[in-house]
């Protein structure tokens, strides 16, 4: 019995859930929890108050291109051509809905969707192209029609011409403050990756939607 008991082998003690990966101890290298809807947390921590006013700035910029879609079908009159009217209106109105979505996030059954055809919306600088894009290209569409218009003697409506500039005057401050959003979250991001060495992370992060 003795020479038994010699032989065998000694018992291993289950490690202590601290210990194990992914756990919460002192030796652990514990999984970067998800946000909402399986998207990463903020690396830039609590949001101050001009990260806060800059998402209500691209949430309304947002708004102000799905809203100039709509326009752009109640001025068919005044265009040349009903198809470009049309199409115009809806790759506007896309647009703003998917970039809506990426700024607030409501529409959890239509994220997938968002994310397979329109990954841009999802991240700060392509939802700031898009703003300044669509904005730069709604006035310079509107001066033409307007141009045009006098010449034919017709005269614009001075009430839609103030909504049509008031939506692309949101659409630039959006892209404005899209793009300072997305050079703080770069410049956090790039910090914490040269004090903790994660710059592969940190690419691997950007890439991914």
């Amino acid at each position: 019995a003795c020479d038994r008991e010699a032989l065998a082998p000694p018992a291993v003690a289950a490690p202590h859930p601290s210990t194990r990966r992914g756990g919460w101890g002192c030796g652990s290298a514990p999984v970067r929890p998800r946000g909402r809807g399986g998207r990463r947390p903020d690396r830039r921590g609590m949001a101050g108050p001009g990260d806060d006013c800059a998402s209500l700035a691209g949430a309304a910029g947002a708004a102000a291109m799905a809203i100039i879609g709509l326009l752009t079908i109640l001025d068919f009159a005044y265009t040349a051509s009903l198809l470009r009217c049309f199409g115009e209106s809806l790759v506007l109105l896309m647009c703003g809905l998917a970039c809506l979505q990426g700024e607030t996030h409501l529409l959890y059954n239509y994220h997938d969707v968002v994310k397979d055809n329109f990954g841009f919306a999802l991240k700060p600088l392509g939802r700031g192209g898009a703003y300044l894009l669509a904005g730069a290209h709604c006035i310079g569409a509107r001066i033409a029609a307007v141009a045009e218009g006098e010449r034919e003697g017709r005269s614009p409506s001075a009430l839609f011409g103030l909504l049509w500039y008031a939506c692309c005057l949101l659409m630039l401050v959006a892209g404005g403050a899209s793009m300072w959003l997305w050079r703080g979250e770069r410049r956090s991001a790039m910090a914490a990756g040269h004090s903790g060495g994660g710059m592969h992370e940190i690419d691997a992060y950007y890439i991914s939607s």
